[in-house]
């Protein structure tokens, strides 16, 4: 038998997966230091002018994720301090207001991991193919 979640559940739930949320953004915090740090080891070895657009691309994208987050965070601590409170008892909140809320979230950081998974994706190829010229370049 299924049985309905009632609101303090939800609230718990609500509160892990901005946990959740919050720990995966501060893992791209970590993982976007150490990209950079490979885009600047390749801008210094770049010796084909092609690969330095893609790279001021990507660099871009990243810079754009950045700011992306810096929203990111600022909702899912306001929606974590929210389900704090009430679970403590502390506010009492509108259910539907705040399962609205909850939706946004899940749509900003879905979007937010895609968006992110691409340029990943894009950087890696392009550190590796950069890589792999240069290697080849200098004898390697």
């Amino acid at each position: 038998m299924i049985q309905a979640i009632t609101f303090p559940n939800r609230i718990q739930q609500y509160n892990m997966l901005a946990r959740r949320w919050i720990a995966e953004l501060n893992f791209f915090n970590i993982e976007t230091a150490f990209l950079k740090s490979q885009l600047d080891v390749c801008i210094i070895r770049l010796s084909d002018q092609t690969f330095a657009e893609r790279l001021r691309i990507a660099i871009k994208k990243i810079t754009k994720l950045e700011e992306d987050k810096k929203y990111s965070d600022y909702m899912l601590n306001d929606q974590f301090e929210i389900s704090e409170q009430i679970g403590e008892e502390l506010l009492h909140e509108n259910e539907s207001a705040l399962a609205s809320k909850q939706m946004e979230l899940d749509y900003l950081m879905r979007n937010f991991n895609v968006e992110y998974c691409e340029v990943k994706t894009e950087l890696f190829l392009l550190i590796k193919t950069i890589s792999l010229q240069n290697k080849q370049l200098t004898g390697n």
